[in-house]
């Protein structure tokens, strides 16, 4: 196994919460609903948040389940170029990037 320091001071600037759902990831349709509502109801809206997801087909699913007011406030990875979309990011403060998570 390889260890690599990090440039980002991860303890201070990071927290990863991975939220309980009544359904299962394998629910096609009500896992991306539970998600969506997660997202528009618990997410700390004021912060500026990173979401990954395990598929790209589960990111657009629910980009597209969530509320009119909060969906203008997504960034979503293939909408824009990525480097637009880090810079878009970094200007907003109340932005939720999604982004699938890599496959390795």
């Amino acid at each position: 196994m390889v260890s690599l320091s990090s440039p980002f001071d991860l303890p201070n600037q990071a927290e990863l919460i991975v939220p309980k759902f009544p359904v299962t990831p394998d629910d096609r349709e009500g896992h991306p609903r539970e998600v969506a509502r997660y997202l528009d109801t618990e997410l700390d809206w004021a912060k500026g948040s990173m979401v990954l997801f395990t598929s790209r087909w589960k990111m657009e699913k629910v980009a597209g389940l969530m509320s009119a007011p909060r969906r203008k406030q997504v960034l979503v990875q293939g909408e824009m170029s990525k480097t637009r979309l880090i810079d878009e990011h970094l200007r907003r403060a109340s932005t939720c990037p999604a982004k699938p998570a890599p496959r390795w």
